[in-house]
């Protein structure tokens, strides 16, 4: 049961702006895990994981005509400057997203922050980015 809970610490991940876009990087090993510029963001999507004990708030940019999001979430260091810096590029606000996909609790709420992917409607992901063997893009 302990393996469940999720461990709190150290972020794994580091979000780094550049001029042009953003960057996800593994602290560990300082390896570019995904980066995008802000000009080839077709759509910015927001939601939850249900880690059992708490929810994790997820954001995740589709690219061009891909069909997979790179994603980070909030436990990420530099989440903070990335909202700054959403509302610079995107005029997106965290409050105008954050109260849709923050409650209820334990549900994924999924919430297209900016854009569409041509229908009108969100693209969602097959499976949780949590989850071992999830791609990474």
């Amino acid at each position: 049961m302990r393996d469940l809970i999720p461990k709190r610490g150290r972020p794994a991940h580091e979000l780094r702006l550049t001029d042009d876009g953003l960057r996800l990087v593994d602290v560990s090993s300082g390896l570019v895990i995904w980066e995008l510029v802000w000009r080839g963001v077709r759509q910015i999507c927001a939601w939850k994981e249900d880690l059992f004990v708490v929810d994790l708030i997820c954001m995740g940019f589709r690219l061009g005509d891909e069909s997979t999001l790179v994603w980070c979430d909030e436990e990420c260091n530099g989440w903070d400057a990335l909202q700054e810096r959403l509302e610079k590029e995107f005029q997106v606000k965290a409050e105008m997203w954050w109260r849709r996909v923050a409650f209820p609790a334990f549900v994924a709420n999924w919430t297209t922050v900016w854009g569409e992917d041509g229908t009108g409607a969100p693209i969602l992901l097959a499976r949780s980015p949590h989850e071992p063997g999830f791609p990474v893009v």
